[in-house]
């Protein structure tokens, strides 16, 4: 699960609360520093947003750029015991799809469309597949979320609870040698929904 928040139970003051959740959230800053993730600048995120929506045009019915292929992943939610698990092992395999896939010391563009938009670098991640060093989950945790280099050759779509779509030929070659376990039930596009 993406990392999330949680007060300690002994801390009995509102100011004990706020000075540890102020802490906890920069040493988090300090772990997502380490690993590359940088935040966009909101001159920066509002010049490439015009440029997302042009090729992600975020309606429901929108077509993503092809080649494709989009997959289910809302069995995840199915079995508490074996999120973590799924999770992590596709955390690990987009990491390696995105080093196949870019060189050292290119970036990629990270969206989660409600959030801070953030750039880091595939190289500089971890293979250890924690979340918590994932500034933006690739398991959509309740918005939209895009991965792309700068120019948009390849990508991964992340829909809520419901679907993540590759794309790009580049892209999909690596997952085919990279494939989650949660990468079990493809669909076709258009999507039920």
């Amino acid at each position: 699960m993406p990392w999330q928040y949680q007060v300690p139970e002994h801390l009995n003051t509102a100011a004990l609360r706020f000075e540890h959740f102020r802490n906890t959230v920069k040493l988090r800053e300090d772990v997502l520093n380490k690993f590359s993730w940088k935040v966009l600048s909101q001159a920066e995120d509002c010049a490439l947003e015009a440029e997302v929506r042009a090729h992600f045009p975020m309606r429901v019915n929108s077509v993503p750029p092809e080649p494709n292929v989009v997959w289910d992943v809302s069995s995840i939610y199915a079995n508490k015991e074996t999120f973590a698990e799924l999770e992590v092992d596709l955390n690990m395999n987009a990491i390696l799809a995105l080093r196949e896939c870019t060189a050292p010391g290119e970036s990629i563009v990270a969206v989660d469309w409600q959030h801070p938009w953030y750039r880091f670098e595939p190289h500089a991640v971890p293979l250890t597949g924690d979340p918590y060093e994932w500034a933006v989950p690739v398991l959509p945790d309740g918005d939209v979320s895009l991965f792309f280099p700068s120019d948009f050759r390849f990508g991964i779509v992340g829909r809520p609870h419901s679907t993540i779509c590759i794309y790009g030929k580049e892209l999909l070659d690596a997952f085919e040698r990279n494939r989650p376990l949660l990468f079990s039930r493809r669909i076709e596009w258009p999507l039920d929904s």
